[in-house]
């Protein structure tokens, strides 16, 4: 009244000095996201990288020979099912995107929650993590490259819940063990899960330092547990894969990490 005049910042911290209403407009950020993304995926058009992929589980359908492209072979085996009796290259494209279009929301939720955990003692940890997980999302070259089928969304999804129960392993030791298991799946998918699991263990080491509560027991253990689920996951994924499936261009374990 009176002539006076609010501008957008102004109007901005007035809507998010309430907490509900900023948990409203993030939700529903997210979903407009989610809508978008989605119509996307169905309408750009498919990469040589992904028709390759596809072209690998689909041999690996009528030969039996898993070839891997130089990774470890999981992201070719978790396109069989889609790629088996394949009639339409646009319809195995879009059903493809429509299931890895999961693992970007994975991805996303992961980096969230393992910003909330890792500023957990600042008040402002929630728009942090907000913020932070905004400042992936909405870069262009992630925007594009995230609609495309690659074994990297599910790594690095999996790498990022890793380094969720890696901090959460504090309390409870199980969680390293699960941390381990995720890692060893991310790096299943691809060798680029190991520098998101390298960073989580930065985090962490982190957190220790400015709890100042490191106990050398707790954290041996810790540690034990996670290597014992990573041990865990690869080596029933090296006793079961051959049993399905001739793996003449799997790669190697001592390989993937000189890679």
């Amino acid at each position: 009244a009176g002539g006076c005049t609010i501008d957008a910042m102004t109007l901005v911290r007035l809507l998010l000095r309430d907490r509900r209403t900023t948990y409203v407009l993030l939700g529903a950020l997210a979903v407009a996201y989610v809508i978008a993304h989605l119509f996307a995926a169905v309408s750009d058009a498919a990469n040589w990288d992904e028709l390759a992929l596809l072209r690998r589980a689909q041999e690996a359908v009528i030969t039996g020979d898993l070839q891997t492209g130089g990774r470890p072979g999981l992201g070719v085996i978790a396109l069989l099912p889609i790629v088996d009796g394949c009639t339409s290259v646009v319809s195995v494209v879009d059903t493809a995107r429509m299931v890895w279009a999961i693992a970007t929301f994975a991805l996303l939720a992961g980096l969230f929650e393992l910003l909330r955990r890792a500023t957990r003692r600042s008040p402002h940890a929630w728009h942090t993590a907000a913020l932070g997980t905004a400042l992936l999302a909405f870069v262009p070259v992630f925007l594009r490259w995230s609609l495309q089928i690659r074994t990297d969304q599910p790594a690095i999804a999996a790498a990022l819940w890793a380094g969720v129960a890696l901090l959460a392993s504090r309390q409870r030791f199980a969680w390293a063990i699960l941390g381990g298991a995720l890692a060893a799946l991310g790096y299943l998918f691809s060798q680029k899960a190991l520098y998101i699991v390298a960073l989580a263990g930065v985090i962490t080491a982190g957190d220790l330092y400015i709890a100042r509560e490191l106990d050398v027991r707790r954290e041996a253990l810790r540690t034990l547990n996670f290597v014992a689920g990573a041990i865990a996951v690869v080596g029933a994924y090296k006793v079961i894969t051959p049993m399905l499936w001739s793996t003449p261009g799997a790669m190697s374990l001592d390989a993937g990490f000189d890679l």
